[in-house]
């Protein structure tokens, strides 16, 4: 899931926001590995 399909955020911000998702969701992945 992508945060700019539930935000409305303009074109300019899509790039870093995906990129933003993509860090968060590998560092999360990262921590559920460490947990589990």
């Amino acid at each position: 899931m992508q945060l700019t399909e539930q935000f409305h955020i303009p074109d300019e911000h899509t790039d870093a926001c995906d990129r933003l998702t993509t860090l968060v969701e590998r560092h999360a992945g990262r921590v559920l590995a460490t947990k589990y």
